[in-house]
């Protein structure tokens, strides 16, 4: 069963502490950002940072970590339904697995943690990827 979905401020960022992998020192990242490379305030090594085992994913509303939306465009079999929603929001998926990447539709090339953060500010736009995502993890 899947936790109760209560709605609240997207502005105000959820936190989740996280363990540099190298390191291990642990610290706070906005859950949203979960599953990108980002350097440890400590060791300033760069590396994806985890929750470290025994630890809570913080949920809220409809927030999407960035190890979920990749899965979400780099995986074939979720093509159908996240693709139109992509285009919607004016980005085209290109290719699979580890060579997804995303294009405006004028062909510029657009990061895919920037386009996810700014899903993940829109109220719509955040409970729209999610639907999409439930569509295809059920």
């Amino acid at each position: 069963m899947l936790p109760a979905v209560v709605p609240t401020d997207v502005s105000m960022p959820v936190l989740a502490t996280v363990a540099c992998p190298h390191c291990h020192h642990t610290f706070d990242m906005e859950y949203v950002r979960l599953g990108a490379l980002a350097p440890c305030p400590s060791c300033k090594a760069p590396g994806i940072a985890d929750i470290p085992r025994g630890g809570t994913y913080p949920m809220r509303d409809y927030e999407m970590t960035f190890r979920s939306f990749m899965q979400l465009i780099s995986f074939e079999p979720y093509r159908d339904k996240v693709g139109p929603f992509m285009r919607m929001m004016g980005m085209i998926v290109l290719g699979y697995d580890e060579d997804a990447r995303l294009e405006r539709q004028d062909g510029t090339p657009v990061d895919p943690l920037e386009a996810h953060l700014e899903l993940q500010t829109g109220e719509q736009s955040q409970r729209d990827i999610y639907q999409v995502a439930m569509s295809v993890w059920r």
